[in-house]
């Protein structure tokens, strides 16, 4: 039994008993009637369908079921009603659920919004959503809990952007994912009310640079891989999986745990390509979802095997690679070969790299701000829909052309404050 049947039949029994479970989930309401009423899309339909299924398992022995139209007035049947109008709301995330008299209302700015509504509404009865799941209280609930006659669920985000940002240079993170792996982790991000996935890529963690991002310039490639069982890493050594002790071992298919992308392609150009097709597969499901995502690398240092291909002009330019007119051209490519990767990628994500940013304070030399300047006037000629991100180990995060919260006090370094056009402080 490898890791994929043991999860699909633990998920089949940990239905079956909730369904199998049987009393009163409710003290007075035998029927629920879910009724739409707005233009019909995939995520409106989504938001129906993840109502009934939430409430099922909440409330196994009462009837949920999709209506054409409302029932009479009847104590026990409840009629919830999904609507959606653009107008009157400040964000197009804002919802609100209120009580009337022919039933519960959920009215939202959106179809995205129509589905946080209903997520909140399940978790009103006490499921708890997780990125690893969905939590059914073992005491299921008797009543339902809604609105007060006049009291309305009035939601509207805190913050615009609430997301996660995984690193995915170890092997109990998303190194091992496969699709059906990352549809489960949008489709709960989704059930938080999460919008935004950010993904960090090394291209120089010794001795392999993550796939995700694999390049070649000027006819040289590099070694590639993701983590999985085989490399040495944070903590771990290469192991046989059949070693795993405490019955472990009978859940692994093979040797080797790892993404399929990795452990199943016969050579390094293969890696490559099964983990591009990984990704990009991956990023538009989350973007079906409403989710925004973003992908960056590190400009400041690439393969081992591209930088021993470099000419040495470009290797001793006193201002670094990146001030090179074959740095520069080397940015390019890079940044080329992540959209042409990941068309539906939102973000482009640059990060000042842990090791150059203690050499610049052991220094007190600033970082060069040309790879920036060069990856955001890139973008406008060839990208103009994406947004530039750029991030720091223990420093500020600030965004290209993004709105600066009045509250904020965060501060940029000095040298990268006024080099950047038409950028707010995040």
């Amino acid at each position: 039994m490898n890791r994929r049947t043991f999860l699909h039949i633990g998920m089949l029994t940990i239905a079956g008993s909730a369904v199998g479970q049987t009393g009163s989930a409710s003290d007075n309401i035998r029927r629920v009637l879910i009724l739409s009423h707005f233009e019909d899309d995939v995520k409106a339909r989504l938001a129906r369908r993840e109502l009934q299924r939430g409430l099922q398992a909440l409330f196994p022995a009462v009837e949920i079921s999709p209506a054409q139209e409302r029932s009479r007035a009847q104590a026990d049947v409840l009629n919830l009603t999904l609507t959606i109008h653009k107008e009157g709301w400040s964000s197009h995330e804002d919802y609100r659920i209120s009580l009337e008299p022919e039933g519960v209302l959920i009215a939202a700015a959106s179809s995205q919004a129509l589905l946080y509504a209903v997520f909140d509404l399940i978790e009103q009865q006490g499921t708890v959503f997780g990125l690893d799941g969905e939590t059914v209280p073992i005491d299921r609930p008797h009543t339902f809990t809604l609105p007060k006659h006049n009291q309305p669920w009035n939601a509207s985000p805190e913050f615009t952007v609430r997301g996660l940002l995984p690193w995915p240079d170890f092997w109990n993170c998303i190194s091992v994912y496969n699709q059906e792996d990352f549809q489960s982790y949008f489709a709960n991000m989704l059930r938080m009310r999460l919008n935004m996935f950010g993904m960090h890529v090394y291209t120089q963690n010794d001795p392999l640079a993550e796939s995700y991002l694999s390049f070649d310039f000027a006819g040289a490639g590099h070694r590639a891989a993701l983590e999985d069982t085989t490399v040495t890493s944070w903590g771990y050594l290469p192991q046989r999986t059949s070693t795993f002790k405490m019955g472990a071992a009978q859940y692994f298919d093979r040797e080797t745990f790892g993404a399929d992308a990795t452990r199943l392609a016969a050579d390094n150009w293969e890696i490559a390509d099964r983990t591009r097709d990984l990704l990009r597969g991956a990023l538009s499901y989350a973007s079906d979802l409403g989710i925004r995502t973003g992908v960056g690398f590190e400009p400041y240092v690439s393969p081992a095997e591209i930088v021993r291909a470099l000419p040495p002009e470009a290797k001793s330019h006193p201002g670094g690679i990146v001030e090179s007119r074959t740095g520069k051209a080397l940015l390019e490519r890079r940044l080329a070969n992540l959209l042409e990767r990941y068309p539906k990628v939102d973000y482009v994500w640059l990060w000042e790299d842990e090791t150059t940013n203690w050499n610049s304070r052991e220094k007190n030399i600033p970082l060069s701000t040309t790879p920036f300047m060069q990856a955001h006037d890139f973008l406008r000629r060839n990208a103009p829909d994406k947004r530039l991100v750029l991030a720091g180990y223990l420093r500020r995060w600030i965004a290209c052309n993004a709105p600066a919260p009045k509250h904020s006090s965060t501060r940029a370094p000095e040298s990268l404050f006024g080099a950047l056009p038409d950028h707010h402080i995040l």
